[in-house]
């Protein structure tokens, strides 16, 4: 272990020269974002002013749950190490982005793809990457974002019902925002009783009338 430790210190020293060799803001995007996600316009308006970020452009937003093999929650320092990571791979892809942790999530905002690529297909890529350095990682790409209010009830909504999605969805880590709402569409079924899921399920009750019923009920899931 301390050599993995040493090794990710010499990559983060790396990284982090080159970020700043590219004259990109890095530093204060903690207030940024915490104003984006707490709902406040103003705040994010003056905020992105004194960093010279065009806040305009950014509609893209990864919501990202990291832990360690074991799964647990990130100290600060290897939390950092991911956040650096995340801002260079977002680089190549992105026109601008800015990076950082907040609460348990690390959270990324992007303007327009560089190129025509699928941005779950992208944050799988980047959770990949983090699977190969010992970290376990699943996450949510929020698009058309247009305001701190939708920010933030995505926030809430990924806060709530990501472990849902992974349930529903238990080979996948990278989710759109609608699978999210998908999976708090489903939460709220189950509270509502057993009544409630068997209604909502009866439409599938036919397949099991099929030989190979089970396997088309898994292809819906």
């Amino acid at each position: 272990h301390d050599y993995e430790d040493v090794r990710q210190a010499g990559e983060v020293l790396e990284v982090y020269l080159n970020i700043w060799s590219d004259d990109r803001t890095f530093e204060h995007t903690d207030e940024l974002v915490h104003a984006i996600l707490s709902d406040s316009p103003a705040e994010m308006n003056r905020i992105a002013t004194e960093l010279h970020i065009d806040i305009k452009s950014i509609h893209t937003i990864w919501m990202m749950k990291v832990t360690s093999e074991k799964g647990e929650l990130l100290r600060s320092e290897k939390l950092f190490i991911c956040t650096l990571w995340c801002k260079q791979y977002m680089q190549e892809h992105y026109k601008n982005v800015f990076v950082d942790a907040y609460g348990e999530y690390l959270v990324a905002f992007a303007s327009d793809p560089i190129f025509e690529e699928d941005d779950v297909v992208l944050l799988q890529s980047f959770f990949d990457r983090m699977k190969q350095e010992r970290f376990r990682a699943a996450g949510v790409v929020c698009q058309d974002i247009q305001d701190t209010s939708q920010a933030r009830a995505a926030y809430l909504c990924v806060m709530d019902h990501l472990d849902d999605a992974r349930r529903i969805f238990q080979h996948r880590v990278a989710f759109p925002l609608s699978e999210i709402h998908f999976a708090e569409r489903c939460s709220e079924i189950v509270a509502a009783g057993e009544t409630k899921v068997k209604n909502a399920i009866s439409c599938l009750d036919r397949l099991q009338e099929l030989d190979d019923g089970d396997d088309l009920r898994k292809s819906l899931c």
